[in-house]
């Protein structure tokens, strides 16, 4: 893959979850996401795919006092992608941010990153995830893509942990995104959503996949075969898929291995704390 086309999709994923500004305003771009001040994506594949963000406030303190702490450290930032080279690595958050962090007073948790991945096309061919192979007993996986299987979880009690507005949005609202739900049936009784793949971001031409797994239910496999049904029901005009995490989940990286999903870059966040 190319270098200008790892960039573009680097581009991609950050608009469709931090949002950014339509035209950046100097080499580095403008988030819309409130709870950012600054976010860094950069390619594991090559040393010059670079993305970089600043929030509102950052931007315009580069441009009307230049000669700032914050605003020497907000633009070196800023222009990492256009006078270094930087492979990604979960190891340590890169110098920069930690150095714009500092000129903020803010605390090292104010750095969160994790690895994202893409979904490689032949997954979304060929990966079978229908029926009940694989999974536990009275388990089955239905998804958005079946009218049948929208009206099935419609009318099943949403998890505990979701809150009623964020479910019908991700869900059951007109126009919900793609989604697969795992679903525990047994002796007749009313299904109980143990697991669930839904899409939390999305432009026009890229989609995140978010994944949830019932407590009790974890660690028996559920979660990768419903990312795998996510994968499928996306429309083919939905150019790319990826699926992001936390460093510090394991349980989630090891879902992205399991699916042998291709490691693409890595995201870091310095958030408003």
């Amino acid at each position: 893959m190319a270098n200008d086309n790892h960039v573009r999709l680097l581009t991609l994923e950050a608009d469709a979850i931090f949002g950014l500004e339509p035209t950046p305003t100097s080499s580095s771009h403008v988030l819309r996401d409130p709870a950012l001040h600054a976010l860094l994506i950069c390619s594991v594949r090559h040393a010059g795919g670079v993305v970089t963000a600043l929030s509102p406030s950052l931007a315009s303190r580069c441009a009307a006092s230049p000669e700032t702490v914050v605003a020497r450290a907000a633009a070196a930032l800023a222009d990492l992608p256009r006078l270094f080279r930087l492979r990604a690595d979960g190891a340590a958050p890169p110098a920069v941010l930690v150095h714009l962090q500092d000129a903020l007073g803010l605390p090292s948790h104010a750095i969160a990153g994790g690895p994202t991945w893409i979904v490689p096309d032949a997954m979304r061919r060929a990966f079978s995830w229908a029926g009940g192979e694989g999974l536990p007993a009275g388990v089955r996986v239905v998804t958005s893509a079946r009218e049948g299987d929208r009206a099935l979880v419609a009318g099943l009690s949403r998890p505990s942990t979701w809150e009623e507005a964020g479910w019908a949005e991700a869900m059951t609202a007109p126009g919900a995104p793609t989604w697969a739900v795992a679903v525990y049936e047994e002796g007749g009784a009313v299904g109980e959503i143990v697991c669930v793949c839904h899409t939390p971001a999305r432009n026009d031409e890229v989609a995140e996949a978010g994944i949830w797994t019932r407590e009790d239910w974890r660690g028996r496999g559920l979660a990768a075969r419903t990312v795998a049904a996510w994968a499928t029901a996306h429309p083919p005009q939905t150019r790319t898929l990826f699926y992001s995490t936390a460093r510090e989940n394991a349980a989630s990286q090891a879902v992205a291995r399991t699916l042998g999903l291709e490691e693409f870059g890595y995201i870091w966040k310095l958030l408003v704390i």
